[in-house]
């Protein structure tokens, strides 16, 4: 190899690279982290394909995807979706604003003995308006088989394809911190785990200018794969606490705007539940509430299978189109019918009624849709959005009177 040659592939490797600080063995470690690279992707790939909307799942068609999930948003057809995953796998705050700083501290949430394989993580994360511009840093908790479980800290981005970069094992039950402020050429990242003394800090060289505009700080049910109509089996794991939220170093004013509802592949719903002293946990939801999120459940299942096979429309017959429509057509007459025939509290039923009349009109708008061939332009198509629109309004409307956070 000739010295020109050996100088570009050095080049090369180095942007491979990046050096941590650690306290575990010698002063400076150099860690290849694409070797490090794992198939599992953690959450962000969900992310903005809209534009703007910070945890919001990728909807390919709309809203009417999600209506009544723990967040959803609209747009307009995407003739080439890169992604289509569940709208449910996120719970916990969002902070808006220009993000310079991040942080928070928590324990170790642990996976019960007798749980079944299953991954969650817990991060706090920033991002901006577009898809390639989101970090994160936190903990994955994985259980492999019944003999297994494993606790790993971790950092990801958008240059790495949202794949954890593994920066050492953890235990539940520790207590950790972890922080990511910016600089003139990315990110400083840190994350602490002193009963483990493990220290790991780290320059990411990601974004050097880019706005960010949207703080997290999460639990998570994972995804694997760009289209998908679930998220990973879930474990059995303990709800985590978040203290000492920091956004810019200040503690942030957070309210239930802010927050998100986590509901995850296997049922489990978790409810983030009010800031106080710059802490929040989950809790379950009860009665009306969680009476109305066990009905949008099913309709989230319905939801996520339909977007996943809207994602493969470019490559499919009109009339697998039409029969993935129906079948979502028959799960929004099923929602409607449960939502009209349960008992709901007097605050709430003014709002539900519109939105189950909302819903009727949705259905047909579809059919019409449908039966126009399923063009992504013309009047059917654009009449068919504008009662996704309305109906994402309505759905707000519901889950204010719940005492829910709004759909995102």
């Amino acid at each position: 190899m000739d010295e020109a040659n050996g100088s570009a592939e050095a080049k090369k490797n180095e942007r491979r690279k990046i050096s941590f600080l650690t306290y575990e063995s010698t002063p400076y470690a150099t860690i290849d982290f694409m070797a490090r690279a794992r198939k599992r992707r953690i959450s962000t790939q969900r992310y903005l394909i809209i534009g703007g909307a910070l945890a919001t799942a990728v909807l390919v068609l709309g809203a009417s995807l999600a209506l009544n999930t723990s967040r959803s948003t609209f747009t307009t057809f995407d003739k080439s979706p890169k992604f289509a995953m569940p709208m449910t796998g996120f719970g916990g705050y969002t902070w808006r604003g220009s993000v310079k700083q991040i942080s928070a501290k928590w324990r170790v949430p642990a996976i019960s003995i007798d749980s079944p394989t299953g991954s969650a993580s817990t991060w706090i994360g920033a991002q901006g308006a577009k898809t390639s511009h989101f970090i994160q840093i936190g903990v994955v908790e994985n259980r492999l088989n019944s003999h297994s479980t494993v606790y790993e800290a971790f950092w990801s981005d958008a240059k790495v394809g949202f794949t954890p970069q593994i920066l050492g094992s953890v235990d539940a039950g520790d207590l950790v911190f972890a922080s990511m402020n910016r600089n003139k050429k990315g990110w400083d990242i840190k994350f602490v785990d002193p009963s483990r003394t493990l220290y790991q800090a780290a320059e990411i060289f990601f974004h050097a200018g880019s706005s960010f505009t949207h703080a997290e700080w999460i639990q998570e049910d994972p995804t694997q794969g760009n289209i998908v109509a679930s998220d990973v089996a879930y474990p059995d794991i303990k709800n985590v606490q978040f203290q000492r939220l920091r956004a810019n170093d200040h503690a942030p004013h957070l309210g239930l705007n802010d927050a998100k509802i986590l509901i995850t592949s296997n049922g489990n719903i978790r409810v983030p539940t009010s800031v106080r002293h710059d802490s929040f946990t989950f809790d379950s939801p009860k009665g009306a509430a969680l009476q109305y999120l066990l009905n949008a459940k099913t309709l989230d299942v319905s939801s996520s299978a339909f977007s996943a096979e809207l994602a493969r429309w470019s490559s499919t017959s009109n009339q697998e189109r039409s029969q993935d429509t129906k079948v979502f057509i028959d799960a929004l007459r099923a929602n409607e019918a449960v939502l009209e025939a349960e008992s709901w509290p007097k605050s709430t039923r003014r709002d539900m009624s519109k939105l189950v009349k909302n819903t009727k009109h949705q259905v047909i708008d579809l059919e019409v849709w449908s039966s126009s061939g399923l063009k992504k332009s013309g009047p059917a198509y654009t009449k068919y959005f504008a009662s996704v629109a309305k109906h994402h309004h309505l759905v707000n409307e519901v889950r204010a009177s719940l005492g829910l956070p709004p759909a995102k």
